[in-house]
């Protein structure tokens, strides 16, 4: 026999469960919002586009001058991996935005 402290309060479980949903799909929405806003001017775009690049995402993490190679390619990963997230959340919430910040960026490189 159960006794009414040991139930399990299902419908309970049940709104909590619909709540976090509804927080994750408005934190979803912001996040998607804030980088259209970002994304929307071209100095944004250029913005972004240099932080990825400074992550090091667009290029090899080894080095071989450096005086302890395992210790720079562990610390270069990590960074890398900051921009790979901010790329990650780029081509998921507004693929759009990246072509355009890459075509962007081609047409800058055959100016120079």
């Amino acid at each position: 026999m159960v006794d009414n402290a040991e139930k399990f309060d299902w419908d309970a479980r049940e709104i909590e469960r619909e709540e976090l949903e509804r927080e994750t799909e408005d934190r979803l929405r912001e996040r998607r919002n804030d980088l259209e806003t970002v994304l929307s001017t071209e100095q944004g775009r250029r913005f972004v586009w240099s932080l990825m690049s400074e992550s090091g995402v667009f290029c090899s993490t080894y080095n071989p001058k450096a005086s302890d190679v395992s210790i720079d390619m562990a610390f270069a990963e990590g960074r890398k991996q900051v921009g790979y997230r901010l790329l990650e959340e780029i081509q998921a919430l507004c693929p759009h935005k990246f072509l355009l910040m890459q075509q962007e960026m081609i047409k800058k490189w055959q100016k120079a």
